[in-house]
């Protein structure tokens, strides 16, 4: 057997195998033996069929095809442990040449781990700033809640910046109505940002029955790709005028909000407020630790696959987030007038990021020899079956190697961060 390599870009090699008809040999006979284990063959007990009987009632090319498929799976990973290649994902097998008594070509092109230069890791720090809570925050949280109890009053005058209105609105471009761009009793609250610029003061001043035509120009970078930076007109009718009045900060507000008195509900936000922004402190030191470890390191080019099985992962993580929600996954796709490949696609300079970052903790967990139990591996896959208990068929999934692999490599991972977590300070 004659095994030509070629390196290729992105982290790629290529391998040629030429396989001699002696060299192969044994595979067709294996071959032969599995196919009469599935058909019946006159004379003879399942598998005890002679090859060269196999041969002719199946016929010399059908025998040659179940030959490769033996064979090819077991040469090349043969192959991927004499030289030592350090694979990852599925290699791209494309058989070349295959005749009865000729050579059998095959070709596989396989991704492989790029070099990596590690900084010494060891040196590197970053710091946490300090959480301070201002009296402003908790006054905005409070300010919330008071929303939150608020009793909405219709109103007989002309619309203030603080009221809410309930009206009927038709959108056209062009004069022609847009798709979708009806709404009946539609509610628009004129002290919000998220409409479209210009929308609500257009409409402070009017009262109830009132009517309004309008034109506004949308963000070149709205999501609706069809009305990004175009002129649209409004026509707008006013159904009702609602003033929001807001009860007082006092100690009955934070009785409704589960404290006893207003003192021990800003207390309580001011706790809350700590946590949290302490939890983004730690986050955003975290990104600039690994950033700053990125930056020092050296890495070869990515192959493709690392980098398209990270897309896959944030996809799978954006969809399991609007699933949340309560949202389909499909009809937020179609909000954004996106589909997944090009979804994808903007993922990309992240996802680059997220396989770089994989493989520089697996770097580190060889370095430092970080290894799990048995027991660890356990303990983790069974918390996933309690997770996912009316999943169909977990218990078969979990005892995949695949999936046992995934979760010991998410053991390791951790383990490594909390190693890292000891660089910040």
């Amino acid at each position: 057997m004659n095994i030509k390599q070629t390196v290729l870009p992105k982290s790629q090699i290529e391998l040629v195998f030429t396989l001699t008809p002696t060299d192969y040999e044994q595979y067709a006979h294996h071959a032969a033996e599995k196919i009469s284990n599935q058909q019946t063959f006159a004379g003879f007990r399942p598998g005890k069929a002679p090859f060269e009987i196999v041969k002719k009632q199946v016929g010399e090319i059908p025998l040659m095809q179940a030959t490769v498929e033996l064979l090819v799976p077991k040469v090349l990973a043969r192959a991927i442990v004499d030289k030592k290649i350090k694979s990852v994902g599925q290699p791209e097998v494309n058989l070349e040449k295959m005749a009865p008594g000729n050579d059998i070509i095959f070709k596989a092109i396989i991704s492989i781990v790029p070099e990596i230069t590690l900084v010494d890791w060891h040196t590197i720090t970053v710091e946490k700033k300090p959480v301070v809570i201002e009296e402003k925050q908790i006054d905005v949280v409070i300010e919330d809640s008071r929303k939150g109890q608020a009793k909405e009053v219709r109103v007989n005058r002309a619309s203030q910046k603080t009221d809410k209105l309930h009206i009927d609105m038709d959108t056209l471009l062009a004069n022609v109505p847009i798709e979708g761009g009806q709404a009946k009793n539609h509610h628009v609250y004129l002290n919000e940002k998220h409409y479209i610029p210009g929308f609500p003061e257009e409409l402070v001043g009017l009262s109830e029955n009132d009517e309004k035509s309008f034109s506004l120009p949308f963000p070149k970078d709205h999501y609706q790709k069809n009305l990004a930076g175009k002129q649209v007109d409004f026509k707008v009718k006013v159904k009702g005028v609602f003033e929001t009045e807001l009860p007082p900060a006092d100690d009955t507000l934070a009785e409704k909000m589960g404290q006893k008195t207003l003192v021990e509900l800003r207390a309580l936000i001011k706790t809350n407020l700590t946590f949290e922004t302490e939890q983004k402190e730690a986050q955003r030191a975290e990104i600039e630790l690994f950033d700053k470890i990125l930056s020092a390191s050296k890495i070869g080019e990515l192959p493709e696959i690392l980098i398209e099985s990270e897309r896959q992962k944030m996809i799978a993580e954006l969809r399991a987030r609007i699933e949340e929600i309560g949202m389909e996954f499909e009809k937020y796709l179609e909000q954004i007038k996106k589909t997944t490949d090009e979804l994808g696609k903007e993922f990309t300079t992240q996802a680059e990021k997220r396989a770089k970052l994989a493989l520089f903790l697996r770097a580190i967990a060889r370095n430092e020899k970080i290894t799990f139990a048995a027991e660890e591996l356990n303990k983790e896959l069974d918390a996933i079956k309690i997770q996912y208990t009316n999943h169909p068929n977990i218990e078969e999934r979990l005892k995949s190697a695949d999936i046992r692999e995934y979760v010991a490599s998410t053991i390791v991972n951790r383990k490594v961060m909390d190693l890292l977590r000891g660089q910040i300070k």
